[in-house]
């Protein structure tokens, strides 16, 4: 399973065989308190670098990427997490669905600016990982949707040294409505 960048660096694909190169991150393997999952962020440049110097200039899409950990390479399972807690490889993490997740993704699209990604993903549209609160799932008391960071306004387009790069034309935090 190539999951994460770990995987990908050990298990090594003949880059011709590939049409692009793709992996996930996850700030909660190790550790989950909040400090740690806001430090994972500086090993992003590392990471993307090292994907670039083993793939060149393949195109490179990097995510999902979520706080909650959608897979487990390394176990049969991730940790359910019913009471919210902050838990390392747990399917479910309370932070998704806030303020939090919201800075945690600004940094991570901070760190990855000159990686050259053809596509960055750091969340699904609904369901656990979602922008979007699905039925049954938790939002903010008297919201119907989820604290988000908006991607609009985020653009593929080249940067200085002639590889694409992801530019901000415009970006905006909210709040659950």
């Amino acid at each position: 399973m190539l999951s994460y960048f770990t995987e990908l660096n050990r298990k090594r694909v003949p880059a011709e065989n590939l049409a692009f190169i793709s992996h996930c991150t996850n700030p909660i393997v190790h550790a989950a308190d909040d400090i740690s999952v806001m430090q994972t962020l500086e090993a992003l440049p590392f990471i993307t670098r090292s994907v670039r110097a083993i793939y060149d200039n393949k195109p490179y899409r990097l995510g999902p990427s979520t706080i909650p950990m959608r897979q487990n390479p390394y176990g049969s399972r991730t940790m359910d997490n019913p009471d919210g807690g902050r838990i390392p490889m747990a399917n479910r993490d309370p932070r998704h669905t806030g303020q939090f997740a919201a800075a945690f993704a600004a940094g991570y699209v901070t760190s990855v600016l000159d990686a050259g990604l053809e596509t960055l993903t750091l969340s699904a549209l609904t369901g656990p990982f979602g922008l979007y609160a699905g039925k049954e799932e938790p939002v903010a008391e008297g919201g119907n949707g989820r604290s988000m960071l908006s991607s609009e306004g985020w653009r593929n387009s080249p940067s200085r040294n002639g590889k694409p790069s992801l530019r901000r034309s415009r970006a905006r935090c909210w709040r659950s409505w």
